[in-house]
């Protein structure tokens, strides 16, 4: 999401607080529209085009003349990334970032009891203090990188206190993740040990599949790991794998996930799989469980 970045490295910049100085307008009829609030964040950015980028209806904040604006970006797959503009009548400037209350939980923990959690391919003792839920996309090179990072720290680096549970979120855009979610599913259902080598394999020939080639490396597979290739074409061809996938991105998107990989660390939402990023959430939380 190369656009995305663009806009996320420019509103990490600028976060938390709205009150900075504002140059008043020097000439009070100015004013601009919403097609020149496009235009230059398109060119201020370096995006491609206006047309990747809308803007949502202002709203009111704390700060009785600021208002926010979600401003969405698009990228040419499909994938999206939302940032939040500050503006105020009669002044020029408008500041990119996040408004941030104090008084909140400063991790934006989500909850996960409304998560659909059984049934899904799990890593990890049942009965670990700590449970990592991660949304992924087969297609997605970060997940694959994620995934070793991830395993690591649930087998090795943190073993017995890590609960790992993997759920689907194949992106739009991308042309083979959602058939690679649902054959997973379904090779799970079928003999869960083997999910994570499914899982393995795939990301590793991730750069070398294409629609026309997954569901012969999911072939191979199968027979490699003696199961039953008819019935895991009929799971394939039927419902139950792929309501299980739309579940996943249905729990996703009410947990506001919009890209890959995205973890929840006990709820609390973690963009990616840096290891030192990984490390600080963990730690803080097995620190405030052991009181």
């Amino acid at each position: 999401m190369r656009l995305a970045a663009a806009v996320c490295a420019a509103a990490i910049v600028v976060c938390a607080v709205v009150l900075v100085v504002r140059r008043p307008v020097l000439n009070a009829a100015t004013t601009f529209t919403d097609e020149q609030l496009i235009t230059f964040l398109q060119k201020r950015y370096r995006l491609p085009s206006t047309g990747n980028i809308a803007l949502g209806a202002p709203t009111k904040t704390a700060f009785s003349r600021v208002k926010s604006r979600t401003v969405t970006v698009t990228d040419d797959h499909g994938g999206t990334f939302k940032a939040m503009l500050f503006t105020e009548p009669g002044v020029n400037d408008v500041i990119m970032g996040e408004l941030l209350d104090l008084s909140s939980d400063p991790w934006g923990r989500v909850s996960l009891q409304s998560m659909h959690l059984s049934d899904r391919p799990t890593m990890g003792p049942a009965n670990a203090p700590i449970t990592i839920v991660e949304f992924a996309d087969f297609e997605c090179p970060h997940c694959a990188h994620a995934m070793g990072v991830v395993e690591t720290a649930v087998e090795s680096k943190y073993n017995g206190k890590l609960r790992l549970v993997f759920k689907n979120f194949p992106l739009q855009g991308h042309q083979w993740a959602h058939a690679a979610a649902v054959a997973a599913q379904c090779v799970y259902l079928q003999n869960p040990s083997t999910f994570w080598d499914f899982a393995r394999e795939i990301y590793r020939a991730q750069a070398f599949i294409t629609p026309d080639t997954l569901a012969q490396r999911i072939d191979d597979f199968a027979k490699r790991n003696q199961l039953d290739a008819e019935a895991l074409h009929a799971c394939e061809m039927g419902q139950a794998a792929d309501q299980f996938v739309a579940q996943d991105i249905q729990d996703g998107e009410k947990a506001h996930v919009i890209s890959t990989p995205t973890l929840f660390i006990d709820g609390i939402p973690v963009l990616g799989a840096e290891p030192e990023v990984l490390d600080s959430v963990i730690t803080a939380e097995l620190k405030k469980k052991a009181g």
